[in-house]
């Protein structure tokens, strides 16, 4: 007969076990290892000795509960993991240059690009919005302004559709301005040099 102090450290030790396996990520596998691997040193709330099929319902309930936890854990677990391969599949791969600009300029978790930015970043590069070369792409940006009456203070923002029809005509040149392959790639320098 083993005495109820070295059944209750067992307990204890069993417990232990059994909770460092759910707080890891190692499973319920390895719980269940442990609690069949113990089985035959668990004892009853008598105290006595007994086999796994004479476990004290009282530590049957809590072996239950920490497992419940690991199940609920998994299940959250689980369930972050297919919601982001739900949105993993949902993004849209970008597949042309105006793709590309569009998420450049996208506001953070919003569906729309900032007009206004693009137009701050060409003006830093030394284009200007009256160039010949942005001549078309600005009407488009105007007709639109117009058609919304926005005010020019919050700054301009446009879906992808819109934004990417606005930016068509001088796509080639919005390119070469954000890869830096201009004839005089670093702007604010040369007119620093100049100055």
């Amino acid at each position: 007969m083993i005495n109820k102090s070295a059944a209750r450290n067992h307990k204890c030790f069993l417990f232990a076990r059994l909770q460092q396996f759910v707080s890891t990520k190692q499973g319920i596998f390895m719980a269940h290892f442990e609690i069949a691997s113990h089985a035959e040193m668990m004892l009853d709330c008598s105290g006595s000795r007994t086999d796994s099929s004479e476990l004290c319902e009282e530590t049957l309930d809590k072996i239950g509960e920490i497992l419940e936890q690991r199940k609920k854990c998994v299940k959250q677990i689980m369930s972050k993991t297919v919601e982001g391969l739900k949105n993993a599949y949902d993004v849209r791969l970008p597949t042309s240059p105006a793709d590309l600009i569009f998420d450049l300029f996208k506001v953070p978790n919003k569906d729309y690009a900032s007009i206004t930015k693009l137009i701050k970043v060409l003006k830093s590069f030394g284009l200007r919005e009256k160039d010949p070369r942005l001549k078309e792409m600005m009407t488009r940006i105007r007709t639109i302004e117009d058609l919304r009456q926005s005010d020019h203070n919050s700054g301009f923002h446009l879906r992808r559709h819109a934004f990417k029809e606005c930016i068509a005509p001088a796509i080639l040149l919005i390119s070469q301005v954000l890869r830096s392959q201009m004839i005089i790639p670093s702007w604010e320098e040369f007119c620093g040099r100049i100055k």
